[in-house]
């Protein structure tokens, strides 16, 4: 049986997708629930809170993909381009599949779909960091909060003014450039290679990830 608190998700959604934040008033959203408004209010805070449990309903299926992919006996560079590749596509497959194009102009909706799409992604991302900390395939002098902040700036390649071929060039071109600058050779100041040395490191940091 589907409790009330899913109907007015539900409908919250539905009218969410159609129409955008701003112009779904909370009596709208109650009367497609079939609930009253007080009842919308016992379970959500405001408006807004009830747009950001609306988002947080795509991640399920990304979530539990996600968790499999963390488990998968593959080497921990895939696990981590698999699981970037997995949030942009399936984020941007529920975004199209929940919300019209037309709603989609709506600068508070862009906002609450940001701010939670990216606060979710972080919390998927940070057991792969953690994973990837303690089997010591992450150089441990990045401090974990800079690895995020550039995971965060990834997530907003959407804002660029460029078509969606250049957009998903751009994702793989940075996951590309996000697995290089934390998977490799630690840089260090205290020795300089030769180039004959140089092309021997490289050759045993390749063959210790076959």
């Amino acid at each position: 049986m589907i409790s009330k608190r899913n109907f007015i998700i539900n409908s919250a959604l539905k009218l969410f997708g159609e129409r955008g934040f701003s112009k779904v008033t909370i009596k709208e959203i109650s009367n497609m629930a079939n609930v009253s408004q007080v009842t919308i209010y016992n379970h959500f805070k405001n408006k807004e809170d009830l747009a950001e449990e609306c988002t947080n309903i795509l991640f399920n299926e990304i979530e539990q993909v996600a968790e499999k992919i963390l488990l998968e006996d593959i080497p921990y560079s895939d696990k981590l381009n698999k699981v970037l590749e997995v949030c942009n596509s399936k984020i941007s497959q529920s975004i199209a599949k929940y919300f019209t194009p037309e709603s989609l102009e709506d600068p508070k909706l862009i906002v609450v779909l940001e701010n939670t799409i990216n606060k979710r992604k972080n919390d998927i991302y940070l057991k792969y960091l953690e994973q990837g900390y303690s089997v010591g395939v992450i150089d441990d002098t990045i401090d974990l909060n800079s690895i995020l902040a550039l995971m965060n700036t990834i997530n907003y390649i959407g804002k660029f003014n460029c078509d969606i071929t250049d957009i998903e060039k751009l994702t793989k071109d940075l996951h590309h450039l996000f697995l290089y600058g934390i998977i490799g050779i630690k840089s260090t100041n205290e020795k300089r290679f030769s180039d004959d040395e140089l092309f021997n490191v490289l050759i045993e940091e390749i063959r210790k990830k076959i």
